[in-house]
């Protein structure tokens, strides 16, 4: 954890295992991330408090579970499943890890929720290239947004939910772009040498 300014960095776990996709809770007092566990070398997910203590397991099944998300009220968590004989697949379970159940299809990456909790983002190729969709957040009425023989793929929502920004390599290299949350009026952002990618939105003040 490291403060905005670059400050006060500090190391959370010591466990000797990879250890990833750290996720905050909306209230700033939990952290869900993935473990790799041994000696299956499988991922399953945990909860720790935001001063890495009371560090316990959310899920563990046969299967890898990754990119945690948590719905804006806190309540529920979407992450990543690799069900085996089926690919991925994004899960949703309730924040204490109980009420796990499957979501949506082949997911290439993690899936976040809308500002209002409605509805999810996610990229998923298909079996081709990775597009961006979006979806109810009981999984019905998905939509896919982009449309390219191109790797369209993170998605974040703006605060307000009006907009999403993802990363597209559809002019060579890897740039960011931004489109309204119905998949209209998509544009670059950034153009500079080499790639750019993960955009995060400044939450409203």
């Amino acid at each position: 954890m490291i403060g905005p300014d670059g400050r006060g960095e500090r190391q959370l776990t010591r466990t000797g295992v990879n250890e990833s996709d750290p996720a905050w809770s909306p209230d700033g007092k939990q952290i869900a991330f993935a473990v790799l566990e041994r000696p299956t070398y499988d991922y399953s997910l945990y909860v720790m408090h935001a001063d890495g203590l009371g560090r316990r397991r959310l899920a563990g099944t046969p299967d890898d579970e990754t990119a945690p998300t948590w719905s804006p009220d806190g309540r529920l968590i979407a992450y990543t499943r690799w069900v085996k004989g089926e690919q991925f697949q994004v899960w949703v379970m309730d924040a204490d890890g109980s009420a796990q159940r499957p979501l949506l299809p082949a997911p290439s990456g993690r899936a976040v929720w809308s500002p209002d909790g409605k509805r999810l983002a996610y990229a998923s190729s298909g079996g081709g290239d990775p597009a961006i969709w979006v979806a109810k957040a009981d999984g019905s009425g998905r939509r896919q947004l982009t449309r390219n023989r191109a790797q369209d793929f993170p998605p974040t929502w703006s605060p307000d939910g009006r907009r999403i920004a993802f990363t597209s390599n559809r002019r060579g290299g890897f740039d960011l772009y931004v489109m309204n949350a119905d998949g209209s009026g998509q544009r670059r952002l950034a153009g500079l040498p080499g790639n750019d990618g993960e955009p995060a939105w400044q939450p409203a003040r």
